[in-house]
């Protein structure tokens, strides 16, 4: 009789425990997971507390969890007459929290010890396909955090150099090879040369590396003084010194501005060593009729770089160079500490015109008081000429550097040879945001205080030609030929007065590689007249400090793109700054529409500085092309 009411115990036992087993199954695992009891995880207190809670909960789901091949609705619906299966094989008290706690108690019941079972068979059943499919989701989980780290992190976006504001030349994000030509009008001062150009080019472009090469050809139609006589002839001028050879080249560049390391060698790109104090988008090529070849190249390491710039590697040439030290990035990761750069900037013109040689006309006294400007046979003006140098130092810090914003406080003073010296302060602020689209927003604002006899940014745009001569003769003044009018070094070193104080501001917006425009301006106090230069009626000419510039920029390889750029050099006061008529407005506008890859029309307004041989002054001229681009972009 013992024997039936031991066998009727143990049965009434296995019954209660098959129901908590069946009611534990039941809950959910994210309630069975906070529900836990708190003994089940004291033992782990030694553990980090995510570890404690984790291991014991992905354990409790492998005990009631198949793979999801031989069950798939198995979690969701439970199973009555799986606790009949080896019950105590689904209870294992190192495995599972929940199943173990009802183990302990059926032992209070019953009085007696319940031996563990081994593990081995269950293991091979639930456990190993659990944790391949928690250890297959934490793969899955962990490419796609980095993924849409990666897509949410503008910080590698945000350089110097994102974007050039008021390029000359439109470099689009798309290769091509190809020809374009058509109509080609060329002032060659004081007359109109009409030509019809022929242009073969190749632009490749990748992530690091891409280079543009061409063969510009002009072959003349008709021009106002001889008409049709010289008919299909090359010009001349394109192709009379080695140094023309090199507009073959348009650029060869690897990386960018502020990558560990850049190297541009170009006929296009401008120039600006560190914030710009010395040399800001030094631009060699402004004389239709010369081209010169430069060379930019920066290495930037963590600890120490420089940046430099060759204007003419066939002739003497304007260069630069800012080496720059980081000296406590090596110790310190401090955002203030390690972002601290000092640098010396140095800049300098090899062959700075001092004063033009000048000729005495005696039949033209009336035309020229002054002398005419002497030119030589390759049609540049004849000079004394000395080195021109400036040196400064440069200081700067990081106050904020994120995913999105970057916000660089920076300090720099700078003096010129034989002239004053001045001091800038100011801040950059570059902003990136969008990840699909990106966007980039730079602000700069900068405040100088400086001598009269030194000017900020002094190898600027404009540098090519106000070398050797100041200021722009003005159309509206018909003697303007009998005016003086000085090199930049003259008229610089001539200004005497009080303490000047000007400001610069620039903003640009870029979306991505398809859309940006930007503005700056830039004035000081002290508009005084001129010591030396005079106007055609000899009386002193006013120093405008103001430069204004605009751009809006379409790059866009198919269909349409489109640039815009207005400068206005040298004006004296804000009611002027929009004035198309006047000397000193530089304009250049190009369109052009591709209804299909390989066809494509455009149209082109660009005005540029050419010298006239008759009076022996840069006037500003406007060239326009008309034509076909025979492309294919890939």
């Amino acid at each position: 009789m013992k024997r039936p009411k031991t066998l009727f115990a143990a049965i009434i036992l296995f019954i209660l425990f098959s129901q908590s087993v069946s009611a534990q199954e039941d809950v959910p695992a994210w309630a069975r997971e906070s529900e836990t009891p708190a003994e089940s995880v004291k033992p782990e207190s030694t553990e980090p507390q995510n570890q404690g809670t984790e291991i014991p909960v992905n354990n409790q789901q492998q005990t009631q969890t198949p793979t999801a091949e031989q069950a798939p609705a198995w979690a969701n619906e439970p199973q009555p007459a799986q606790p009949v299966v080896a019950p105590p094989q689904q209870t294992p008290p190192l495995t599972a929290p929940a199943p173990d706690n009802t183990g302990k108690a059926a032992e209070r019941q019953t009085g007696q010890t319940t031996q563990p079972q081994p593990t081995a068979e269950p293991q091979p059943q639930t456990q190993p396909a659990q944790q391949k499919e928690a250890e297959a989701g934490k793969k899955d989980e962990k490419p796609a955090d980095k993924k849409d780290e990666k897509k949410s992190d503008t910080s590698g976006l945000i350089y110097e150099g994102r974007s050039s504001i008021g390029a000359a030349s439109i470099v689009g994000s798309k290769s091509n090879i190809g020809v374009k030509g058509g109509y080609l009008r060329l002032p060659e001062y004081p007359y109109d040369a009409h030509y019809l150009h022929i242009e073969p080019r190749v632009e490749l472009l990748w992530t690091k590396f891409a280079f543009s090469v061409q063969g510009p050809l002009n072959f003349k139609i008709y021009d106002a003084q001889t008409g049709t006589d010289e008919m299909w002839q090359l010009r001349s001028r394109d192709w009379d010194e080695p140094s023309d050879y090199t507009k073959i080249i348009r650029f060869i560049k690897y990386g960018r501005k502020d990558d560990r390391l850049y190297i541009n060698v170009t006929t296009l790109s401008s120039s600006t060593l560190g914030h710009g104090t010395i040399m800001r988008r030094y631009v060699p090529n402004v004389d239709v009729d010369h081209k010169k070849l430069g060379i930019q190249f920066d290495v930037n390491h963590d600890y120490l770089g420089f940046q430099s710039t060759v204007s003419d590697v066939f002739g003497p040439p304007v260069f630069g160079v800012m080496p720059f030290i980081r000296p406590l990035a090596p110790f310190s990761g401090n955002l203030l500490a390690s972002s601290l750069s000092i640098g010396i900037t140095f800049a300098a013109d090899t062959d700075a015109p001092v004063t033009l040689k000048r000729i005495s006309l005696p039949n033209y006294q009336f035309a020229f008081p002054n002398g005419k400007p002497y030119i030589n046979e390759q049609n540049r003006l004849v000079y004394d000429s000395t080195f021109l140098y400036l040196w400064g130092i440069d200081a700067h810090i990081k106050i904020v550097r994120t995913k999105n914003v970057d916000i660089k406080p920076y300090l720099d003073w700078s003096t010129l040879k034989d002239g004053g010296s001045g001091f800038t302060g100011g801040v950059l602020t570059r902003f990136a945001f969008g990840e699909k689209v990106r966007n980039f927003i730079t602000l700069r604002t900068d405040y100088r205080a400086f001598q009269p006899n030194y000017e900020p940014t002094y190898f600027n745009t404009f540098y090519e030609f106000q070398k050797y001569q100041y200021f722009m003769p003005s159309f509206s003044d018909y003697d303007y030929r009998k005016g003086f009018y000085p090199t930049k070094r003259e008229e610089i070193l001539s200004r005497t007065g009080n303490m000047r104080h000007g400001y610069y501001l620039e903003l640009q917006y870029e979306l991505s590689k398809y859309f940006s425009f930007g503005t700056s301006m830039e004035n000081a106090t002290g508009n005084t007249y001129s010591v030396l230069g005079k106007d055609g009626s000899q009386n002193p000419i006013k120093t405008g400090n103001g430069n204004f510039l605009f751009f809006v920029s379409l790059p866009l390889p198919y269909f349409l793109s489109a640039h815009f750029t207005y400068h206005k050099i040298a004006y004296t006061d804000m009611a002027n700054i929009i004035d198309f008529e006047s000397s000193n407005t530089i304009l250049l506008a190009t369109l052009k529409f591709r209804p299909i890859n390989l066809i494509g029309v455009y149209a082109t307004l660009q005005e540029s500085w050419q010298l006239d041989n008759w009076t022996g002054l840069y006037v500003i001229v406007p060239q326009v092309s008309l034509g076909l681009d025979l492309s294919y972009y890939f």
